[in-house]
């Protein structure tokens, strides 16, 4: 019997150790994930604005809505993401964005991140 209750502890330990594990880690895995594709995404951004007759960027909403495209087009994990706009100038190539990231954990309860970038091309 008294091996019994030892071998359960260790097993039920061995379980909440796995799941603390796995929380942390996807917190890692998907700010890693966040800040190189909203700074691939804004990098691409800008640049297309050097070459605004070519590539159709003549205004503030275009230069979002192009961020935007590139953000959804790169983002590999599930969750919903809102984007909050600080600053944007088409016409020196800035643009200042707010990414936060809301996704549920293993056990169900929910998490956030967020990522703030600003990108000037020169």
């Amino acid at each position: 019997m008294r091996q019994a209750i030892l071998i359960m502890g260790f097993t039920i330990s061995f379980f909440i150790t796995g799941v603390i594990v796995l929380s942390i880690n996807t917190d890692i895995v998907r700010k890693n994930e966040l800040k190189r594709v909203v700074a691939s995404s804004l990098k691409q951004s800008v640049e297309k604005t050097s070459m605004a007759d070519k590539s159709g960027i003549d205004s503030n909403k275009k230069l979002v809505a192009e961020f935007i495209n590139n953000l959804i087009v790169s983002l590999n994990s599930s969750g919903s993401i809102k984007v909050e706009v600080m600053g944007v100038d088409y016409r020196s190539g800035m643009l200042d964005v707010l990414v936060t990231e809301k996704y549920k954990y293993i056990n169900g309860r929910e998490g956030e991140i967020s990522v703030r970038k600003c990108a000037v091309f020169e």
